[in-house]
């Protein structure tokens, strides 16, 4: 934290992030919100155009990168080496956190050109701690996150778990294999992973037996699953298999255990603690118990707007409620049927289906 002073950056100056996943990357995230600085992680396989794209909604000061990377003339580039050859200066006292912007995420793009909003530090918090509430973590978890911490999912689970005590484990392999052994040689307690890579493991493990009998929790996120795939994967990865489904604007939203899967097989979870959510239709009135329609949630640490996007700002967050785009049921016990994304409705002559049904 005291190098990045020593290059001029500040409380209130975004900072560029782009660089593979390691060590002194985490290091970096936490100086960065130590000195109070607007982290904003991109890719280091984003291509350039892209990376100016989203430069658009927040001029950024300092972007960290790889050596060789080529500059942006827009702000000055710094990389690790540079920054490690810098004299040591005075510990900076932390910024003052609170309401003070800690990084500017964007949503996931699903729907089209991604939007971007500030997360503050009191925000993240409010993140951490539903993962604390549901997925059970401790202090003396050992986190392997198979998504790159230049995505929200990855860096936001790195900097919770860190915060919580807990054990980071950086990801390296360079085959399925490789990885399916990096679980039980480093100990992993927990796994996150998308469907995809679930998918890719189902088969690696196909007459291995139970690929990780020692995991206390594999979650899968990012997208849906089938019943039939989660009970595949409790046979040939581990019986220890949850689900969870959130989005980057408002962290987790719900979670499913084993015995959830079980009794409600439709579903992807049932909404978390400290989350209030609802099924409207078009206009706004709430639907009944099991009716399909569109999902609103609210709670703390939510944003409440997007960046320089007006429109969009007005489509998802009203009147306190934040409108994920997302359609699904409801039941009476909490239990959340995702169906499709709003703009994937197929509505043939009124009859509508879900492509979740189709697949």
């Amino acid at each position: 934290a005291s190098k990045l002073r020593a290059t001029g950056i500040s409380t209130g100056d975004p900072v560029a992030v782009a660089l593979p996943d390691s060590a002194d990357h985490l290091v970096l995230l936490c100086s960065l919100a130590r000195v109070g600085a607007v982290i904003l992680s991109f890719s280091p396989h984003l291509p350039r155009h892209e990376v100016l794209e989203s430069m658009k909604d927040l001029p950024v000061s300092a972007m960290i990168a790889r050596p060789g990377t080529k500059p942006f003339p827009e702000c000055k580039t710094l990389t690790l080496e540079g920054l490690r050859r810098l004299p040591a200066e005075p510990h900076p006292e932390p910024a003052s956190g609170g309401d003070l912007p800690l990084m500017l995420n964007q949503s996931s793009g699903t729907t089209g050109k991604p939007k971007s909003f500030l997360r503050s530090h009191a925000e993240m918090l409010a993140w951490a701690e539903k993962y604390v509430a549901a997925p059970g973590w401790t202090d003396a978890e050992r986190c392997l996150c198979l998504t790159p911490m230049s995505f929200v999912v990855g860096r936001d689970i790195s900097l919770g778990m860190l915060r919580l005590g807990a054990t980071v484990v950086v990801p390296r392999y360079d085959s399925l294999g490789e990885m399916a052994d990096l679980v039980p040689s480093a100990r992993i307690t927990y796994l996150k992973l998308t469907p995809s890579h679930m998918l890719a493991l189902l088969d690696h493990a196909a007459d291995k037996g139970l690929l990780f009998p020692e995991l206390r929790a594999m979650v899968v996120g990012s997208a849906p699953t089938t019943h039939e795939q989660r009970l595949l994967a409790r046979e040939r990865l581990t019986p220890n298999c949850f689900e969870q489904l959130g989005s980057n604007e408002a962290g987790l939203l719900a979670f499913a255990t084993p015995a959830d899967q079980d009794a409600h097989p439709d579903a992807v979870g049932r909404i978390v603690d400290g989350v209030e959510a609802q099924i409207v239709d078009d206009d706004g009135n709430v639907l009944p118990a099991g009716e399909i329609g569109q999902v609103r949630y609210r709670a703390a640490g939510y944003p409440s707007s997007y960046l320089g996007n007006p429109e969009a700002s007005a489509r998802a967050f009203r009147d306190g409620w934040f409108y994920p785009g997302d359609v699904a049921a409801l039941s009476e016990d909490g239990y959340l049927s995702f169906k499709c994304r709003t703009d994937d409705v197929i509505n043939n002559g009124g009859a509508k289906f879900y492509p979740i049904e189709v697949e």
